[in-house]
């Protein structure tokens, strides 16, 4: 579905909001054209509790092993990893821990995961 006239206008007018508090950028689109029926709208910028969000992202397991490296490009070793899994696979598995590294996240699950489970990566930094 197309988003509104009226919630473009809101769009615009939160992230002016954002710039005047000089907080940059809340939102901006995954597509440069909000008239789009397949428009998505993510928070890159956005800060939350103290904390800028480097990256929001679902990601689909590789498999071959429980560990795995997911590329998130911009992704800093001191950044916070959150990871949940979104879609359950075949296989059952839970995930044992996150960490962020140099442009990635590694993502230790209870067993290999597959080809067929989705996780939900999200990424922040404290703001500086």
């Amino acid at each position: 579905m197309a988003i509104s006239d009226k919630n473009k206008e809101r769009l615009d007018n939160m992230n002016k909001r954002a710039r005047d508090a000089q907080l940059g950028s809340i939102i901006q689109t995954a597509q440069s054209d909000l008239d789009t029926a397949e428009a998505d709208i993510v928070v890159l910028e956005g800060l939350v509790g103290g904390f800028k969000i480097v990256a929001a992202e679902l990601v689909t397991t590789s498999g071959g092993a429980a560990s795995e490296d997911i590329t998130v490009t911009g992704a800093l070793a001191t950044d916070v990893a959150m990871v949940v899994l979104n879609t359950e696979g075949t296989s059952p598995v839970t995930i044992v821990r996150a960490a962020a590294g140099e442009n990635k996240v590694t993502v230790e699950f209870s067993a290999d995961p597959s080809t067929d489970h989705v996780v939900n990566v999200i990424v922040i930094r404290p703001a500086s």
